[in-house]
């Protein structure tokens, strides 16, 4: 009976453990992969990355050397990675589309869309939009809006610099 007992309640432990670890393991995977997509993108430009970070499903990096930018969205369909020549921009904007609704509940979410915007110093060049949520893809939001606002001043000193 004891042993019974020992093999279910180390089963139920086991159960609930493999709760917690999994998105864990999940996590660091798609990291790792993140990572190895930034990194790919920069050997492509012969480049470094010094700075990185997760800011949601997207992964930021900068070569502060090169003054090059670069962003790798995640998504399960389809990734997306690219890169921004910093010397070519004149300044990096917060990308903040906001809901016209008030809303009395704590738990709602004021956005449609959040990026980073950068403005190119040539007129016929388009501005380069990175998004990093928008409400057509995922009700959730799950980005920090301070981090994006700390890489917006990061790369705006970047910029700035000759």
């Amino acid at each position: 009976m004891d042993i019974v007992s020992l093999g279910i309640g180390l089963f139920v432990i086991g159960i609930f453990m493999l709760i917690f670890i999994l998105p864990a393991m999940t996590t660091k995977k798609r990291e790792k992969n993140m990572l190895a997509a930034l990194h790919a993108l920069a050997e492509k430009l012969n480049s470094k990355i010094n700075k990185k970070e997760i800011i949601g499903d997207v992964m930021l990096g900068l070569d502060e050397k090169k003054r090059i930018a670069y962003y790798h969205k995640h998504q399960k369909e389809n990734s997306r990675s690219e890169s921004v020549l910093l010397n070519e921009m004149s300044e990096c904007k917060l990308l903040s589309q906001v809901k016209q609704i008030k809303s009395t509940n704590q738990n709602f979410n004021p956005y449609e869309r959040l990026g980073l915007e950068f403005v190119s110093k040539s007129k016929n060049e388009p501005n380069v939009v990175w998004v990093f949520y928008n409400i057509d893809d995922s009700s959730y939001l799950n980005i920090d809006v301070k981090q994006l606002e700390k890489w917006e001043q990061l790369l705006n000193v970047e910029i700035k610099k000759r």
